[in-house]
Parts: C-alpha cells; sequence; structure tokens
C-alpha cells in the first residue's frame, strides 16, 4: 500500500521511528521502535521496519548472501543472541545477519 511504501521511504532516509510515528499518528499515545537489519556482508530487502514498542516482531526478512546460507538474526555481529518472530521488541535496536 502506498501509505507503507511512503513511510518504508521516510525511514529509510534516517528519521527516527518516534518522529515518524507521532507525524502518522499525532492523537494516539503509541510509542514506535524501529528495528535495523544488518546483512552482516549480505543483502537484504528491508533496512528497518517501524514496530509500537512491545509488539512482537512476526516474520522477519531473509537476507541472501552469494555462497553462504542464512543462520539467522542475531543481536549482535559475532556471537550475539538468536532473535526469533516470537521475540517482543521494547527498543530501538540493530539485528544482524549471521552466515555459515
Amino acid at each position: 500500500d502506498k501509505a507503507d511504501n511512503l513511510l518504508q521511504d521516510i525511514l529509510d532516509m534516517g528519521v527516527p521511528a518516534a518522529i515518524v510515528g507521532e507525524m502518522m499518528a499525532p492523537d494516539k499515545k503509541e510509542i514506535y521502535v524501529d528495528l535495523k537489519f544488518d546483512a552482516n556482508g549480505g543483502e537484504c530487502d528491508y533496512s528497518s521496519y517501524m514496530y509500537t514498542k512491545g509488539s512482537i516482531l512476526g516474520e522477519l526478512p531473509i537476507p541472501t548472501r552469494s555462497g553462504h546460507k542464512f543462520l539467522g538474526w542475531y543481536t549482535k555481529r559475532t556471537e550475539g543472541t538468536a532473535v526469533t518472530m516470537q521475540d517482543q521488541i521494547v527498543e530501538e535496536m540493530t539485528i544482524y545477519a549471521h552466515w555459515d
């Protein structure tokens, strides 16, 4: 939908998710947080996604990297804790693709 695409374009320009959320719904008191995707040497269709604070992540993008198998998203570039679609987001963060 055009509104979702516009929202993603604004986030991709680096506008903080909290500011975008306030612009999109000034009467709502929901807090929005930005989840950034670092493909860690690979490619990902999304650089970030905006969530309502406290929501469940749900389906996450699957990045690609030539000659490597995607192992999952993690909280750190190396090692870290695995991030799953059942996890809750409570603050802005970056997650990193891990590869074999």
